[in-house]
């Protein structure tokens, strides 16, 4: 038995075609055919462009400034292949404060004023970390 996969090589439809023969002498046949829509179910996963993104801020950024734009692609169909982006922050989560992500276009906004970030020690530089995530929806 085969496993078809609408993204794969199979397709969306598969044409078969049947035969029926009789017993008689001589042995006569008909043919039919027929074609399957091969449906889609939510196998692939989204993947994003890039594994990692980096974007440099000036500190004094306004808010609503558009800072980077992630974009990930689902092979799957209709809702299947639809994605909706969202944020983490894994190490350190009041670093969400500062960024919210439009859950459509994958644009990661600033939300509030960096200048309010306490600098770390060498006095250079602030570092905010996010890990942005995909869902099929």
């Amino acid at each position: 038995s085969q496993v078809f996969d609408r993204e794969g090589d199979d397709g969306k439809f598969v044409s078969v075609t049947v035969k029926a023969t009789d017993q008689g002498e001589p042995s006569l046949e008909g043919v039919c055919s027929f074609t399957v829509e091969i449906t889609d179910v939510n196998d692939n996963p989204p993947l994003f462009d890039r594994q990692k993104y980096v974007e440099n801020v000036k500190q004094d950024a306004s808010i609503g400034t558009n800072i980077l734009r992630v974009s990930a692609s689902d092979e799957d169909a209709d809702n299947n292949g639809a994605i909706m982006y969202t944020l983490s922050a894994p190490y350190n989560p009041s670093d969400l404060e500062y960024f919210e992500i439009q859950q459509e276009s994958g644009w990661i906004v600033l939300r509030k004023p960096l200048d309010s970030l306490t600098r770390e020690e060498d006095g250079e530089h602030g570092h905010l970390s996010t890990k942005g995530e995909t869902w099929d929806i």
